[in-house]
């Protein structure tokens, strides 16, 4: 991306920002839970703050389609539609990102992140994104920030009925059948079954049953995910991506009604998707490790969850509140490899069960005009069965305290702590002071220190050794620092943000190339840097938006190894610029769009270390059209990547090129 490219689209973020400024009426604010456990304003709430609404998912495939672009925050993805897609914000790995659902965890103790792959987006309402660590509040795993999508409750009396179709440019390409011993190269000529390559059939159903309101959501995908791309690492032509194909479904359900001054809710998820594991883009035999991909890879996925809340604005007394859930999930992760792969030369057939039981309930007592008591506490217990990694189980629990001064009018002094205890590690205390002041109606001053930590995954600690890859049961748990100052302005038309963060990661954990490759506590790391987003209403109907991070991250040591600022290793996925920017037409039932997002160089790794690689800059554009006839038919029409640019999101990983998405929905 070139230096003129970047300069045009700050100049069109700062004259935005001149123009929002002769705009001073008070906007109708979004109430937001997650930075402080209770309900208040993006302005009076701590931490940078975005809200991603349910309208924005319309036509995504995933939760984390809508979450690109975000400041601060970089969605990474393996590839196409049923591949992991997980986060990172501010530089941090994706198991330092705390995913919530309804506040119930989706993080796991066997493998950490979260895939947002495997979440529906048809009965979303908003996802609310604190970046920062927040542990003081959440336990372990929210160093990076939180993320928590919000399902929805009350019924709408309508039913949706959409198909999507994706298509990809056909073209000849080589396609590399295997790589054992060595790659069978063939040439495969376009095929129109390219423009039928993605369906996805959803359907929602939101209505009231008396005083039962009932919200429900399933969907059904298909993807041959045989998209073509430029390799000029391995083939110097268009190769074809197979061994990528997905088929799967999912059905969520959610019950609400109710009860005394409260109210109860049953929600459940089930989901089982099939999907090919291409692997790396390899096509090489290593003399050490021997072939390293395979073709005939597959793995089937299997994911039940159910949850039982109440909530209620007052209990046993008018000054208390009570905020309860009780939940329990199962996930299945089976994978199959016929050919041997690595240096024992064996071939794999893995299977990892996880139950989860969990436990958390939270209390506000506002006994007092001046002050406000928020305190309550989880208990988690984990049950993995694995083929690989045994039989692991990990029992977790946590008090937190957070206790709002209401210092005057115009700043709040907020202190929070918590105390979490973990069968197989040390108990961690972890702690957050946060202030806001309110400058004006629109305007507030933010800034906050934290400490959070994250416990390392049973998969980290245990994963067996078969000459390629293997776990490390010397790892220590990640502790991490962080402090912020920010401005957050918010009048009708306009949201802005600007902050200034500093994180600092001790014994971060991170896999790695040493002998084999492995997670390792890469020692020390500060990730200095700043984020500024912009929502701006120009017009009626005409919006913009322009999000900018400039993170710098120091590895101070790795491997045993010290650095010195001076030395600027880089972190492993921590590119020093990203940008992107929007823009928003509506007019009468058309809604068109465009965006675009840059994404600077990154490293796959430690920078300068062994299996670390670099990953050039990309600039991503699309663009998307949406048009309703009368109440209940709509369409959509959108092209993805349409600079044709080649780019890997993760090492390895080769991303779609151009691609064009039709949509239909029909409401009744």
């Amino acid at each position: 991306m070139s230096k003129r490219t970047v300069l045009v689209l700050l100049a069109l973020a700062a004259a935005a920002a001149l123009c929002a400024a002769q705009d001073t009426s008070l906007a109708l604010e979004k109430i937001v839970v997650t930075a402080t456990r209770i309900a208040g304003t993006i302005l009076a709430s701590p931490d940078h703050i975005t809200v991603v609404s349910g309208d924005e998912l319309a036509g995504a495939l995933s939760a984390a389609e809508a979450l690109e672009g975000a400041a601060g925050v970089s969605v990474s993805e393996n590839g196409t539609a049923g591949s992991v897609q997980s986060l990172s914000i501010r530089g941090s790995t994706a198991a330092q990102v705390l995913v919530l659902v309804d506040g119930i965890r989706l993080n796991d103790g066997r493998q950490g992140g979260a895939d947002l792959s495997v979440l529906p987006v048809g009965n979303i309402e908003r996802i609310e994104i604190v970046r920062g660590g927040s542990s003081a509040l959440y336990g372990a795993d929210a160093m990076g920030g939180v993320v928590n999508i919000i399902t929805k409750d009350k019924a709408e009396d309508r039913f949706r009925l959409s198909l999507i179709n994706g298509s990809y440019l056909p073209r000849d390409a080589v396609k590399v059948a295997e790589a054992l011993p060595s790659a069978i190269e063939e040439t495969v000529s376009a095929s129109a079954m390219d423009l039928l390559d993605t369906q996805k059939l959803s359907a929602a159903l939101s209505t009231e049953l008396g005083q039962v309101d009932l919200v429900a959501s399933g969907s059904f995908t298909r993807a041959a995910n045989g998209f073509a791309w430029y390799d000029s690492q391995y083939v110097g032509d268009y190769r074809r991506r197979v061994n990528a194909d997905l088929l799967g479904g999912d059905l969520t359900a959610s019950l609400g009604l109710p009860l005394g001054e409260g109210r109860l809710r049953l929600r459940g998820q089930v989901s089982y998707q099939e999907i090919g594991a291409p692997g790396i883009i390899s096509t090489n035999v290593d003399p050490d490790y021997g072939a390293l991909f395979s073709t005939d890879a597959g793995q089937q996925q299997t994911l039940f969850q159910a949850a039982l809340s109440y909530s209620t604005p007052r209990f046993l007394s008018q000054a208390l509140t009570l905020d309860s859930k009780l939940f329990y999930k199962y996930s299945r992760l089976s994978y199959q490899n016929p050919d041997p792969l690595g240096a024992l030369e064996v071939a794999v057939d893995d299977s990892h069960q996880l139950h989860t039981l969990g436990l958390e309930a939270s209390q506000a007592q506002s006994a007092l005009d001046f002050l406000r008591l928020v305190y309550g506490g989880n208990f988690l217990v984990e049950n993995v069965f694995s083929t690989a990694i045994g039989e692991k189980s990990r029992i977790s629990g946590g008090l937190f305290l957070e206790s709002p001064f209401y210092l005057s009018s115009w700043l709040t002094l907020t202190p929070m702590l918590r105390y979490d205890l973990s069968s197989d590690f040390p108990g961690s205390l972890t702690y957050k002071l946060a202030a806001v002041a309110s400058l004006s109606e629109t305007i507030s001053l933010k800034a906050s220190a934290a400490r959070s930590y994250r416990a390392p995954t049973l998969n980290d600690l245990f994963w067996p050794n078969d000459g390629f890859v293997a776990g490390n049961p010397d790892l220590r748990p990640e502790s991490g620092y962080n402090a912020e100052l920010g401005i957050t302005a918010l009048a009708e038309g306009l949201q802005l943000n600007f902050f200034a963060f500093v994180r600092y990661v001790q014994d971060g954990i991170q896999w790695a190339y040493t002998t084999i490759y492995q997670p390792v506590n890469i020692g020390e790391a500060l990730y200095p840097g700043f984020e500024a987003d912009l929502e701006l209403t120009i017009l009626k109907g005409l919006r913009i938006s322009a999000g900018y991070t400039f993170l710098y991250s120091f590895v101070l040591n790795s491997s045993g190894t010290d650095y010195k600022l001076a030395d600027e290793i880089r972190a492993g996925y921590a590119p020093i610029h990203s940008l992107d920017a929007g823009l928003v037409l509506e007019i009468g039932r058309t809604r068109a769009g465009i965006k675009a997002q840059y994404v600077g160089q990154r490293y796959s790794g430690v920078e300068g270390e062994f299996g670390t690689t670099s990953l050039d800059p990309y600039l991503v554009l699309n663009a998307q059209y949406r048009r309703a006839f009368g109440e209940r038919w709509s369409i959509t029409l959108e092209g993805r990547n349409l600079l044709n640019q080649v780019y890997q999101s993760l090492d390895g990983y080769p991303m779609p090129l151009l691609s064009f998405w039709v949509g239909a929905e029909l409401t009744l």
